[in-house]
């Protein structure tokens, strides 16, 4: 397969520490020629970053669940996100643990936190998992798995489309390099060795609530300013303005979505409105996300949420990889504007445009008019 030519590029010290740790690591041998569960498996996919990154696991359930109707589906997620699949019947069940190995050194060096790692892959073990699956093509992760003794372990061998090339010494099915392409397809990619078959990302892929929402006079709109590190957050100035015009043309039922830590954000940019502040707990979060027709954010994981519940969006974003992360055709708006930044895509580990970050090149005007073309989809989509 062809190694990508554009993407995040990490230092060699990076890439030599990565090879080191899969070399460094015993590796039992794997379990291959018998005792896998071939009417129902037991799948273990391995997400420890963000929340998008978990949702966007939602794309293989259904593919896994058709080919074996049986399978049990576990998953492994940060503890802050595991509830997001708690009303998710297709998952049996999600253990959430901390990552010291990428957290401040006072955690790093926590017995605590190690104890809660241990005792997860120990429950894991015991469950006795056939197949685990890393989407992501992370060593650490691929370590993590070699605790759990899968019978089988799946990975690709670039890490996200970036220059980072594992050798697989991990691994039992190696995948190679994934072409570069959106996330939700790069996790569908990962199920050849266990379906046998290729499988194209199918959206909506996260449960959808019972009874359609009633578009009634005027559709619902949801808006989320955060977008974690500040580089990609959109001046608290525009999102305003923006919010003010919107309340005053009264086209759209409108609302904001706070999340934790984004309250005083929230405060200042609605300040003296009575719009609707949205501030559901996690377990509440999808089906708050999915109660309204549209949704404007930044890159975030509540506008993947969107994304994979089927709801249109418009997705400002700066210097995220709008090739993996952006809306997939047919199900939004993309506004980015990054053709004068030669640092893109970018490793958002510092801005080299601090006083001018390529965020800040998306205008108000855009975000209003790609608004009012999801508007007029809504208009013509059947109640």
């Amino acid at each position: 397969m062809r190694k990508p030519t554009k993407g995040v590029h990490y230092n060699r010290a990076s890439c030599l520490a990565a090879h080191f740790l899969e070399q460094f690591f015993p590796r039992p041998p794997f379990r291959i020629a018998n005792g896998i569960q071939a009417e129902g498996p037991s799948i273990l996919l391995i997400e420890l970053f963000g929340l998008g990154d978990l949702a966007s696991l939602s794309v293989l359930f259904d593919p896994i669940l058709k080919k074996y109707p049986q399978a049990k589906i576990y998953i492994v997620c940060q503890e802050w996100c595991q509830g997001l699949y708690w009303n998710d019947s297709r998952v049996t069940k999600v253990f959430g643990m901390p990552t010291p190995w990428k957290a401040s050194a006072r955690v790093f060096f926590s017995p605590g936190a190690w104890k809660k790692v241990f005792q997860a892959a120990s429950a894991l073990r015991a469950i006795g998992i056939d197949w685990a699956i890393d989407t992501r093509g992370d060593v650490r992760s691929q370590i993590f798995a070699r605790w759990v003794q899968p019978k089988r372990l799946v990975a690709p061998l670039d890490y996200m489309g970036s220059n980072m090339f594992l050798r697989g010494a991990l691994l039992s099915d190696n995948l190679g390099v994934i072409p570069q392409g959106h996330r939700y397809q790069r996790n569908c990619d990962c199920l050849l060795p266990i379906l046998g078959m290729s499988v194209e990302a199918s959206l909506p892929s996260l449960p959808q609530k019972s009874s359609n929402v009633n578009l009634g006079t005027l559709s619902r709109l949801l808006i989320h300013t955060g977008g974690g590190w500040r580089y990609r957050h959109w001046p608290e100035e525009r999102w305003r303005k923006l919010l003010l015009d919107l309340l005053e043309k009264n086209e759209w039922e409108v609302a904001v979505l706070c999340a934790p830590g984004e309250e005083r954000v929230i405060e200042r940019i609605s300040e003296g409105t009575s719009v609707k502040i949205e501030r559901p707990a996690l377990k509440e979060l999808l089906p708050t996300i999915q109660s309204y027709h549209a949704m404007v954010a930044t890159d975030s994981g509540p506008i993947n949420l969107a994304i994979l519940s089927g709801i249109p969006v418009v997705d400002i974003m700066g210097p995220g990889n709008s090739t993996m992360w952006g809306p997939p055709k047919g199900h939004g708006v993309l506004l980015q504007e990054v053709d004068s930044y030669p640092c893109y895509p970018c490793q958002q580990k510092k801005c080299y445009f601090p006083t001018s970050p390529c965020i800040q090149q998306v205008e108000i005007q855009q975000v209003k008019n790609a608004l009012e073309t999801l508007k007029k989809r809504l208009r013509h989509q059947p109640n």
